[in-house]
């Protein structure tokens, strides 16, 4: 017999043996007459609280029950509602945006303006994977987690991209590397990047509350120039 299934069969039978047991002394206490009865069932209910506490725990983890779990967060004045699951999906949406150049501070004379470009074309395909791949929030009473990103796609990230790519991609093309410097458009680009940069900034902020991440501010930088 292997340990796995060794070990089941010790934990069941030391189950049925402490039941056959608090069973046993529950039926004499019971039987008795004293005023003692009740504390002592008392007592007994919360040993075996205690004796099977871990048992159930990890059932309701291994069961997903934190998935149907709701909450409401206020985000901006909006009141959100989200599960274990969407929660785990605004995590890994706020990692995303605040590593990346959507919200990370760069100055005119650094980086590559093709690269950020490519940075948040990567992201708006992330995002939309991520949300499209989740499950919808149950019974939702407000905004959720998969409204707040397309909102954050459709409102922010699309005219964004719709407007720069275009002209990035005809300044660029023919070239092996193109000079950020040398791009007509550069300091513009920067200036409404620096603007973008703010809006995906609040969103993963409020993608940070609803995941339950504290002290939010020491991950953004908050110099732009």
């Amino acid at each position: 017999m292997d340990k796995p299934c060794s070990r089941q069969v010790v934990i069941v039978t030391l189950s049925a043996v402490v039941g056959g047991a608090v069973g046993a002394v529950a039926k004499w206490l019971v039987s008795s007459p004293s005023e003692l009865v009740w504390p002592a069932v008392g007592a007994l209910a919360g040993i075996l609280v205690w004796l099977v506490w871990p048992y159930l725990r990890s059932f309701a983890i291994s069961h997903n029950f934190e998935d149907w779990r709701l909450k409401e967060v206020e985000v901006g004045g909006l009141t959100f509602t989200s599960a274990g699951a969407q929660r785990r999906v605004a995590w890994r949406l706020f990692v995303e945006m605040a590593t990346r150049i959507a919200t990370q501070p760069m100055r005119d004379e650094d980086g590559d303006d093709g690269v950020a470009l490519k940075s948040l074309w990567d992201l708006f395909q992330l995002t939309r994977t991520a949300i499209s791949e989740m499950q919808p929030t149950p019974n939702a009473a407000g905004d959720t987690v998969e409204t707040y990103a397309l909102d954050m796609l459709n409102s922010d990230l699309r005219p964004f991209l719709s407007k720069w790519h275009p002209i990035w991609d005809t300044f660029a093309k023919g070239q092996p590397r193109a000079d950020s410097q040398a791009w007509p458009e550069h300091k513009q680009f920067r200036a409404e990047l620096r603007e973008l940069q703010g809006k995906i900034e609040c969103r993963a902020k409020g993608l940070a509350q609803l995941a339950g991440v504290k002290n939010v501010e020491r991950f953004f930088q908050h110099w732009r120039t």
